[in-house]
């Protein structure tokens, strides 16, 4: 098998996985750019680059299908006359339009070998960032660090510009850290505002639990009162009742017993009334101390969880200042070393 027969199965070997790329136009205007998978009568499912998208069947206008430029590529190759230095220079600077930089590279290097003139070839490798050292064509990773040369982010730069862009790197890399500082500083400065605002609640609930035990303690004796007047209003409610009933009995006026019916109801609702006001009164003093405790013993919990969070705060304080002092000096570093680099041009 000849290099050129292996170049050409590698190549095809190397090639993603061949697939169209659908233009779908909408009735609103809309294009589309993907892979169809899913398509019925009511819905549209197209796959694009970052996921997928569903369309109902009724708002597509058109669909075209193209071939993508691995598709297109491996059309070509069969085509291409591998023997033709001008036709693999061609097919070298069309890969190279399409971005596919790999197979750019191969062709040209097989049309400079056929005819090292060619200068559409060495332009393209060029392009490529492909070198010519003493009639070898060295690739950037082999160009550059011989001759000093460091790489960052896919790129190679001199030491000097490479420490600037470096420094620069970190800069946002700490800037980063800061900003994730403060954020942390934030939520841990809400925590502790929340446990100073519960305890603010739970002291006033203190002090109202046991201003209602004081009233409750002062008020019950003359509710008590009240009661027992009530009792005997309700008494001589119903003694005279029984005189109006008995009035009527032996040929009285019949008026009296409405309006002595009417004088129990009153006083037995009085009664009810002034009953309810003593059981409010005596359970207060009966379920206020528990609650009270309760309640000190949550502030107790409180009180924990806020120291807790007040040292969190000084914790996540004395890391903001460290990354803002980290930020500051890497800055002052980035500064120097672009000045450095200005210098050296």
């Amino acid at each position: 098998m000849t290099w050129n027969s292996v170049c050409r199965v590698s190549l095809l070997l190397a090639l993603p996985t061949l697939t169209f790329a659908d233009v779908i136009k909408l009735k609103d205007g809309r294009v589309l750019d993907g892979e169809i998978i899913q398509d019925d009568e009511k819905v549209l499912k197209i796959k694009v680059k970052n996921g997928a998208l569903t369309i109902d069947r009724k708002d597509v206008a058109s669909i075209e299908k193209k071939s993508t430029p691995a598709q297109e590529y491996k059309e070509r190759l069969a085509r291409l006359d591998s023997k033709n230095a001008a036709a693999q220079a061609e097919m070298g600077v069309w890969a190279g339009s399409r971005g596919l930089a790999g197979e750019a590279v191969l062709h040209c290097l097989e049309a400079w070998k056929l005819d090292p003139t060619l200068k559409a070839a060495s332009d393209e490798l060029e392009r490529q960032d492909y070198h010519l050292v003493s009639g070898v064509w060295q690739n950037p990773d082999t160009y550059y660090p011989g001759r000093g040369y460091l790489k960052l982010d896919g790129r190679w730069y001199k030491p000097l510009e490479h420490a600037w862009r470096s420094s620069l790197k970190q800069v946002e890399v700490l800037s980063s850290a800061r900003t994730e500082a403060k954020t942390v500083l934030a939520a841990a400065q809400a925590r502790v505002a929340r446990t100073e605002a519960q305890k603010s609640a739970d002291l006033t609930k203190i002090d109202r639990l046991e201003g209602e035990i004081k009233d409750a303690e002062e008020a019950l004796p003359g509710a008590k009162d009240v009661v027992a007047a009530a009792e005997t209003d309700l008494n001589a409610a119903q003694t005279e009742l029984q005189s109006s009933i008995a009035s009527e009995g032996s040929g009285g006026k019949t008026s009296g017993s409405s309006d002595a019916r009417r004088k129990v109801a009153a006083a037995e609702a009085a009664l009810g009334k002034a009953r309810k006001a003593v059981v409010a009164l005596e359970s207060a003093l009966a379920s206020h101390p528990a609650e009270i405790e309760k309640t000190r013993q949550g502030l107790g919990l409180v009180d924990a969880e806020k120291a807790r969070g007040v040292e969190e705060v000084a914790k996540r304080g004395e890391e903001l200042r460290r990354a803002e002092e980290a930020v500051k000096t890497e800055s002052s570093r980035a500064a120097k070393a672009k000045e450095a680099w200005e210098k050296s041009k």
